[in-house]
């Protein structure tokens, strides 16, 4: 599961690690991206030119009625994505990689400060992101909608992100982790030519274990109207 992330990297700067065109908006630092919440993504034109667009996230299928289907739709599990009929299509033709600086989690934790009752059970917020500080390239999928709620035709660009079980570092906290690429796969995964399901779902696998680190953050993360940093 992936609910809330982290997006603190400038546009130029993803642009220039994934050496692909910058959007035309520059979304700006959010501590805590939503549901819902623009994002940015990478993804490779037909002509093989690699750019970086901001998406909603959560996956609007090119044949939902209306727009709200998209906020039950921000992951896909990767042992099911290339059968859903949500995801089968952009599975094979419309995937991305989502940048994040980080991605957060709840784990169970016991309430001894003294607010409310001593030892209840209370969630935790802790922040996961790489030991090295680089950015996690999430493997997502991306769909273009066209809305017939105006008069004249708008297209909405989403998206959603990818998940796998989880690694021996996010087990505690949680049984599925997002499916973090690799440099190595990120022009096999984008390639646009790439159409087999059975070789895309081989990079759909947990993170090896040593590349990611997680640490507690304030409960301020809960909501979402708080944009941060949270220490």
């Amino acid at each position: 599961m992936c609910g809330r992330f982290l997006s603190t990297a400038s546009a130029a700067s993803i642009a220039e690690l994934f050496e692909a065109e910058e959007p035309e908006v520059d979304l700006g630092l959010n501590y805590n991206v939503a549901p819902t919440h623009e994002v940015y993504a990478v993804l490779e034109r037909p002509d093989h030119v690699r750019v970086v667009r901001n998406f909603r996230w959560g996956l609007i299928p090119v044949w939902a009625k209306d727009a709200s289907i998209g906020s039950r739709l921000i992951n896909a599990r990767g042992e099911t994505v290339g059968d859903k009929p949500a995801f089968r299509q952009s599975f094979r033709n419309k995937r991305c990689i989502v940048p994040m600086s980080g991605f957060y989690e709840w784990k169970h934790s016991t309430n001894s400060s003294g607010a409310g009752h001593a030892g209840k059970a209370v969630k935790q917020p802790v922040l996961i992101d790489r030991v090295d500080g680089s950015l996690l390239a999430v493997a997502g999928l991306w769909s273009a909608w066209a809305d017939p709620s105006g008069e004249e035709q708008v297209w909405r660009h989403s998206c959603t992100v990818l998940t796998t079980s989880a690694n021996a570092t996010m087990a505690p906290v949680h049984d599925r982790m997002p499916v973090i690429l690799e440099r190595e796969h990120w022009a096999h995964w984008l390639d646009a030519d790439e159409h087999d399901v059975e070789e895309l779902s081989s990079l759909l696998v947990p993170a090896g274990e040593g590349v990611l680190r997680m640490r507690e953050v304030s409960p301020e993360v809960n909501s979402v109207r708080n944009r941060g940093p949270f220490t």
